[in-house]
C-alpha cells in the first residue's frame, strides 16, 4: 500500500526537456508544410483566374453566336477578338448557318485563321 510519502514522490507531467523537444519537432513540421501551403494557394489563385478568363471567353462566344442567330441562312464571316491584357487575338471563321426545326448550328465552310 502506498503511503502519503510515496504518493508525493510520484511525479506526473512533462519535464522541460520533453516540452522543448516536442516544440522543436512541431516547429520543424510547420516549416516543412508552410511552402506547400503557399504553393497550393498560388495554384488555387491561378486556377480561379483561368476560370474567370474562360467564363469571359465563353460569354463573348455566346454573344457572337446570338448575333449570328439574327442573320438568315447562308455563309457568313464569324469574327471574335480576345484580349489578354496587352495582346489581342482575332479568330475568323467562315461558317454556314444551318437551321433545322428549332436547332440552329454552324458548319465551317473553310479553315480557321488566326491573326494578331
Amino acid at each position: 500500500m502506498k503511503t502519503i510519502k510515496n504518493l508525493s514522490s510520484c511525479k506526473k507531467g512533462f519535464s522541460v526537456v520533453e516540452v522543448l523537444i516536442s516544440l522543436v519537432i512541431l516547429t520543424i513540421l510547420i516549416v516543412a508544410v508552410a511552402p506547400l501551403m503557399a504553393t497550393s494557394f498560388t495554384g488555387i489563385m491561378a486556377s480561379g483566374n483561368r476560370s474567370t478568363d474562360l467564363y469571359q471567353a465563353q460569354r463573348e462566344l455566346e454573344n457572337e453566336i446570338s448575333e449570328l442567330n439574327n442573320e438568315t441562312n447562308g455563309s457568313s464571316l464569324f469574327e471574335i477578338t480576345f484580349s489578354d491584357g496587352s495582346d489581342n487575338v482575332t479568330i475568323e471563321i467562315n461558317a454556314q448557318k444551318l437551321i433545322q426545326d428549332t436547332l440552329i448550328y454552324y458548319a465551317p465552310v473553310s479553315n480557321t485563321s488566326h491573326s494578331e
